[in-house]
């Protein structure tokens, strides 16, 4: 009989298999972030975290400006960069990384604005042409693209 208490640590049963997971190291970043009022997207492979206020959560803003921040961890969570958004409403959807760590982040009327893992920025592109004046109502990133659902329901870029 197997005994999930041992001193091998606690062991949990998954279906017919029992695995453990232990904690490897605290967060860095403490109490300074919470996850249950923001947007957080991993880069792939292990890479960085973005993180920003989820706009569609009512939530306490103290400070001298009311524009989003973007921060970017590692994914101990030691910060590696912050920078404000400037750039009007993010697009439903909008944050994400490409295979590349590179942070591409939509804005709702097509735009594309791309940063490094540091928070500087790196390049755009623009999409407005195929959107015909429509909003962005979704996006999906993939490897080192991104595609954008328009509110008439067509996908661009």
């Amino acid at each position: 009989a197997f005994d999930r208490n041992t001193n091998f640590g606690s062991w949990d049963k998954l279906g017919s298999r029992y695995y453990r997971k232990f904690e490897v190291y605290q967060m860095s970043w403490g109490t300074d972030v919470d996850l249950s009022t923001s947007i957080a997207v991993a880069a792939p492979y292990g890479g960085p975290l973005a993180i920003t206020r989820d706009p569609s959560k009512l939530v306490a803003v103290s400070g001298a400006t009311n524009k989003p921040i973007v921060f970017l961890y590692s994914l101990s969570g030691k910060l590696l960069g912050r920078f404000a958004w400037n750039h009007g409403r993010i697009a439903h959807g909008g944050l994400g990384w490409t295979d590349q760590s590179i942070l591409m982040i939509v804005s709702d009327d097509g735009i594309v604005y791309q940063y490094d893992a540091l928070g500087n920025e790196v390049g755009q592109f623009d999409c407005r042409d195929q959107l015909d004046g429509h909003k962005v109502m979704d996006c999906q990133f993939w490897g080192s693209g991104v595609a954008l659902m328009s509110v008439d329901l067509r996908i661009v870029c």
